[in-house]
């Protein structure tokens, strides 16, 4: 769930968590300032008996260079990247065979519109019964009824994940039973950093999760690739791609 910025963010919580990094002060009270960075090697990521992805291996090597921000870290990861979506997709849990994912298909756009054309017509029906005193609650229901629908068929017949993919999410999020608002010590913190996203962590993990932030351009209006079955963007230049 949430494509490669969740990978990445999940690898870096397990390292920061198992004490292989630590939040630098500074950056950590000011991230994404030029300049000053956010992340400080502190001991090797197996060093107590961990085993490390090669994901979170090739992180942490990363960040052993005094010019590592968070931009440096997307072309530097792409290859556990790549290697991660290859079995993702092997397992037929992905759609597309690449994390730069191809540009949205006739179908979209055409579905896209003619829901756009028929809730904007029933927009436009409310409002003309509106204003000439007719009834028009139905209407509404209809047209609530319609966007809800449309969002979710757009995000499941046109998203990133395969119905298996979609199956497996679910289960995840039943079998391994993440939580909101967990603390910097609680073994479920990374699970549910995966599963749920940022909003997992709780109050005392704020300095973490504004530092992570940083790794998903959508939520600072940057361009990049969506969360849940959704995707955009690049496996290459700044967005991440899958």
């Amino acid at each position: 769930a949430g494509g490669a910025p969740r990978a990445v963010s999940t690898g870096l919580a397990r390292l920061w968590q198992g004490g292989a990094i630590s939040l630098n002060a500074v950056g950590a009270s000011k991230p994404g300032t030029p300049g000053v960075r956010a992340w400080t090697v502190v001991r090797a990521p197996d060093a107590d008996g961990a085993t490390p992805t090669a994901l979170e291996r090739a992180a942490w090597e990363h960040l052993q260079s005094p010019d590592a921000t968070s931009d440096t870290l997307r072309p530097a990861l792409h290859t556990p990247l790549d290697a991660l979506h290859a079995r993702l997709y092997g397992r037929g849990l992905l759609i597309s065979p690449s994390r730069a994912l191809p540009a949205r298909g006739a179908g979209f756009w055409v579905y896209t519109l003619a829901w756009a054309g028929v809730l904007l017509w029933g927009a436009a029906r409310a409002v003309h019964g509106w204003r000439h005193g007719y009834p028009t609650g139905l209407l509404m229901v209809l047209l609530l009824l319609g966007g809800v629908l449309a969002t979710v068929t757009l995000r499941h017949a046109f998203g990133r994940l395969t119905r298996e993919g979609m199956v497996a999410l679910r289960q995840a999020r039943i079998e391994r039973m993440p939580r909101k608002n967990v603390g910097p010590n609680d073994p479920r913190m990374p699970i549910s950093l995966a599963l749920l996203g940022l909003g997992a962590l709780g109050a005392s993990l704020a300095p973490l999760r504004d530092t992570l932030v940083l790794l998903d351009p959508r939520r600072l209006g940057g361009s990049g690739c969506s969360g849940g079955s959704g995707g955009c963007g690049s496996g290459s230049g700044g967005g991440w791609g899958w």
